[in-house]
């Protein structure tokens, strides 16, 4: 400071000739000082020659010069600028060139302090100094990247410097990651059919805690030691049968030993074993979770990588196929309770947090298990109804029951697949009544609606062959649907309730409309038979055709009979076998009456024919006589047999002026049309046919 002192008091006295020489002075030795420093940065940096050089004199020797240029300027600047203003341009110039040789001090004031750190992570990197070779690297990092600094990077020996601190925190990086792998160590080896994973973990806390900190202050990515634990630690364990082992007997290390097999499908863990593993993984991993600081530790970490992954995984491969299937296994099961706490561990583990609304996904999860159990108790239901429905309709047991409710006792056959679809349903509406809520009772009643809706698209997508050729199919699916509707009418837990009252229609309605169809297609065939019938071009006789157009007509109703009878309702046979029958007696009076000329050959034939009919059409019945009421137009055909066979008075006397029985199934221009073509045209015929008004 007597230098400075010097220079400062040459000022006052305004000895501009002794401040010049001062000045000179200082400038001189910070010249010396950059050269020197120079030097020895080249040689380390610019030729990669090593040399030793004493940094320490260096720095305070530079740090000394700093202080004393920086003194002498301020001095300069306020208590002497108007006197140094007043001095020649000589000395203006000689402070100025001073400030620069200062700028040129700091840098060489840098480069030495550069030069002392590298000297300093050489000696921490062969001591594993993890901890010290952080900070070091960290303030080298600061002064070799400083982004204000613009002098150094210039320099030509600043690329030299980066290959030096590159290396030497390559060299740290490798120090760290093999001083890890050493205390903790993640293997798997894969055999024929069985993968084997262990990992080791020094309990030397203390070492641990240095190494992991250097890892996390040096930006360490733990991806790799993340995706294998959760791609061969958490998945196997929510996915395969497991065997694990926590070995923390040895003083040095602790173990864990995990092996599951890897050929073929494996059966998956009950949820509390996997809850269990999973606890021992993380009591394993425990001894290396260190503190990095108030907010995050090692599980946090952990957590940022692979979080969103793991409960995914314990979602939906562990907790959703432990939802229960029955109600008795939901009423007693602790899903819910255990995958609370499940929770709660994750959370004691700093693996979660209570307070992210992100990390709750458990929490929310045990929330959806009652609807997501009804949603699958629903659909277990349904499965099962859809096996029931597959199977064979014809396979059936008789009925003696009331099926519709008018209450008409009837005896008809029904699939055993519809009892046994039913007593499935029986079991539902028992087990609703178990349920704790009123919402889950009537979640499964809807379930029971959706069953029975589904009864009628499932039958008939799958049997659709054999309802369309085969004509009982249709028959049995008819009272199979009547049944359904009659067991809602009649139950007390259904009949009551809105969800039916549609679906009771719905089942009447598509079980009539499918046997209608049945019964449209029996009827086409029929007609499609009956239409090769040519009975207007005949001239002298009918020939075999027409008889063996019927017979084939009637042996489609006998074994339409033999099929039916036996299965539908009484009642709903009858109508439409009458239905069908009715429909050759139409057709065959309908082709008689066109007839322009009957001769008496053919009239004897057509009588044969019709005979044919009237001796095979009452036996379609149960009651023969009720061929009489059932099938509108038989008293016509008899009455037709009875005219072709008939002379003009018997004609006229069964017309009776309009009051006879001919009457009621023949209008009067049938009548007369019949009369010309069966008899020639005489002044009797005329008569007759003046009397049929």
């Amino acid at each position: 400071m007597s230098f400075i002192r010097k220079v400062i008091d040459a000022v006052h006295e305004t000895d501009v000739i002794d401040a010049r020489k001062q000045i000179t002075k200082l400038n001189n030795e910070i010249k010396t000082y950059q050269q020197k420093t120079r030097k020895t940065i080249e040689n380390k940096y610019k030729n990669f020659l090593p040399e030793v050089v004493e940094n320490e004199h260096y720095i305070l020797q530079g740090e000394e010069l700093i202080h004393d240029a920086k003194t002498f300027l301020d001095h300069l600047n306020v208590d002497v600028k108007q006197d140094v203003d007043r001095c020649n341009d000589d000395v203006e110039n000689m402070r100025q060139l001073l400030e620069e040789n200062a700028l040129g001090l700091k840098t060489c004031l840098k480069l030495v302090k550069i030069d002392e750190l590298l000297g300093e992570i050489r000696k921490i990197n062969k001591l594993n100094r993890f901890n010290d070779a952080t900070n070091v690297l960290a303030e080298l990092k600061k002064l070799i990247y400083d982004p204000d600094d613009t002098i150094t990077r210039r320099l030509d020996c600043y690329e030299n410097i980066k290959i030096h601190y590159i290396q030497e925190s390559e060299q740290f990086m490798y120090n760290v990651h093999q001083k890890f792998e050493s205390l903790v160590e993640f293997k798997d080896k894969t055999f024929q059919n069985t993968k084997a994973i262990s990992i080791r973990i020094s309990k030397d806390s203390q070492q641990l805690q240095e190494i992991t900190l250097a890892l996390v202050n040096t930006n360490y990515s733990p991806r790799t030691m993340c995706n294998f634990l959760l791609e061969n630690v958490f998945e196997p364990i929510c996915t395969k049968t497991c065997t694990l082992n926590l070995e923390e007997s040895e003083t040095t290390t602790v173990k864990l030993l995990l092996s599951y097999n890897v050929q073929g499908k494996c059966e998956r863990s009950n949820y509390r074993l996997v809850f269990n593993n999973i606890k021992k993984v993380f009591r394993c991993l425990g001894y290396m979770n260190v503190t990095i600081n108030d907010d995050k530790c090692v599980f946090s970490i952990i957590a940022e990588n692979i979080k969103e992954k793991f409960l995914d995984l314990i979602i939906s491969e562990c907790i959703s196929f432990a939802i229960p299937t029955t109600i008795p296994e939901m009423n007693e099961s602790t899903l819910i309770e255990d995958t609370k706490k499940f929770h709660n561990f994750l959370c004691e583990m700093l693996f979660l947090s209570q307070e992210k609304s992100d990390d709750s996904r458990l929490l929310n999860y045990t929330e959806k298990i009652g609807v997501l159990f009804g949603k699958r108790f629903a659909s277990n239901i349904l499965n099962e109804s859809i096996v029931l429905m597959h199977k064979d309709l014809h396979d059936a047991t008789t009925l003696d029951t009331t099926l519709i409710h008018d209450s008409q006792l009837i005896k008809c056959q029904v699939s055993k697949s519809t009892f046994q679809l039913i007593k499935l349903l029986e079991s539902v509406i028992r087990s609703s009544k178990d349920l704790p809520d009123e919402q889950g009772a009537e979640h499964l009643l809807t379930s029971i609606a959706h069953v029975l809706e589904r009864y009628v698209q499932e039958v008939c997508e799958y049997h659709e062959k054999l309802l369309e050729n085969i004509p009982q199919q249709s028959a049995f699916f008819h009272n199979n649907c009547l049944y359904l509707a009659e067991w809602i009418i009649t139950h007390e837990d259904l009949k009551s309730s809105r969800l039916f009252e549609n679906v009771t229609q719905y089942l009447e309605h598509q079980g009539a409309e499918q046997f209608a169809s049945q019964v449209h297609s029996q009827r086409k065939t029929l007609l499609e038979n009956l239409g090769e019938l040519e009975l207007t071009e005949l001239v002298s006789e009918l020939g075999p055709e027409p008889t063996r157009i019927i017979r084939q007509c009637l042996r489609q109703l006998e074994v339409l009979k033999n099929v039916w009878q036996n299965i539908l309702p009484l009642k709903v046979y009858n109508e439409n076998m009458s239905k069908l029958l009715n429909d050759i007696c139409g057709e065959l009076i309908k082709k008689i009456c066109k007839m322009e000329d009957i001769p008496s050959t053919v009239c004897s034939e057509l009588e044969e024919i019709i005979g044919l009919i009237e001796k095979k059409g009452p036996g379609l019945f149960n009651d023969p006589l009720l061929v009489h009421t059932e099938v509108k137009l038989w008293m016509k055909l008899i009455q037709l047999k009875m005219i072709l066979n008939a002379s003009l008075l018997q004609i006229t006397e069964q017309w009776s002026e309009g009051k006879g029985p001919l009457t009621v199934n023949f209008k009067p221009e049938e009548v007369k049309h019949l009369i010309r073509a069966l008899f020639q045209n005489t002044d009797r015929r005329a008569i007759a046919l003046a009397s049929i008004i």
